[in-house]
């Protein structure tokens, strides 16, 4: 009795860290850096090794897996029954969409950006002075450099209660 209320208690602490550790998305083109994590459970990311089409390494607790595309066998497709039960779709799927990027928080977004078009760039320069702000920095620059570094923080727990609250009030 007292190892199954110890398995329990150690089942509900993993799940409590998953649903409530911060989710990380970091997208910076200036150290070629592309991933997704949730600190201690799981990390994927997005590997660009000398070709257009990108790696994919995903890390889950101490396991690592890699999957390259185009190095699968394609298997026959079979043909499968049609089933005659409808699927209730979402409602409204754009307004949860809405809801769900309100709970991501931002915590850096810089962005150099050069359109290659002089006066295109000169216009921009206002819209982006207006935009810019304590995590947000937006520069138009004369000199054809493209760079981004975008750091996001959000947890699963706020996601699946947005998600929840929109399917059951939205009727």
């Amino acid at each position: 009795m007292v190892t199954l209320s110890i398995i329990l208690i150690i089942l509900l602490l993993f799940i409590a860290g998953i649903l409530f550790i911060p989710m990380r998305l970091v997208i910076n083109t200036n150290k070629k850096e592309y991933f997704l994590s949730l600190p201690g459970y799981f990390r994927a990311d997005l590997i660009f090794a000398g070709s257009l089409v990108p790696r994919l390494k995903f890390r889950v607790f101490f396991f690592t897996f890699k999957i390259e595309p185009g190095n699968h066998k394609k298997k026959a497709i079979d043909e499968k029954p049609i089933n005659k039960t409808k699927k209730q779709a979402i409602k409204n799927p754009f307004r949860l969409m809405k809801k769900i990027m309100r709970n991501i928080n931002i915590k850096k977004l810089h962005a150099d950006i050069d359109t290659g078009d002089f006066p295109l760039n000169a216009q921009l320069i206002p819209v982006t002075q207006t935009i810019n702000g304590k995590n947000i920095n937006v520069n138009i620059n004369f000199e054809n450099r493209n760079n981004l570094e975008f750091k996001a923080v959000t947890r699963i727990f706020n996601i699946l209660w947005v998600s929840i609250k929109h399917i059951l009030f939205n009727k």
